[in-house]
């Protein structure tokens, strides 16, 4: 069960920042809701005046994700960015995970192609990866 919620803590990757950038320097362009698959954003987020979140009741298993400030958040965790590092055309994110269980710290390898956000299972993930696309609000 640790594994998985570590899993599902590590779909919290989505930067894609040069270097050993800071949280404060994370551009807006990658603030917002991203999506995984074939639910539509209007099924997964939901706009408020604090800007998007979550529509309850929340389904932990979906793939999505909400980077605001430096806090990532998708349905099973909180994250707090640590550092980014570069490595190729990768950025590496090391993140602090709360769930509802524990606290891990996950790293997570993104890179920003073509618009869309893609997460990998690992740095060394020679395959496409998974794609997310911005929801706006």
């Amino acid at each position: 069960m640790m594994h998985y919620r570590t899993q599902l803590a590590a779909l919290c990757l989505w930067m894609a920042l040069g270097g050993a950038a800071t949280a404060a320097s994370i551009p807006a362009e990658l603030q917002g809701a991203w999506l995984e698959g074939s639910s539509s954003c209007e099924q997964v987020f939901v706009a408020g005046k604090k800007g998007m979140s979550f529509r309850k009741p929340v389904n932990i298993f979906l793939p999505a994700v909400i980077i605001s400030g430096d806090r990532v958040t998708t349905p099973a965790a909180v994250c707090r960015i640590r550092s980014i590092a570069q490595a190729g055309n990768r950025k590496i994110l090391t993140l602090a995970c709360t769930t509802q269980i524990s606290e891990v710290t996950v790293k997570a390898p993104v890179a920003l192609i073509d618009g869309g956000l893609t997460r990998y299972t690992s740095e060394s993930e020679t395959d496409t990866g998974s794609r997310y696309e911005r929801c706006n609000p």
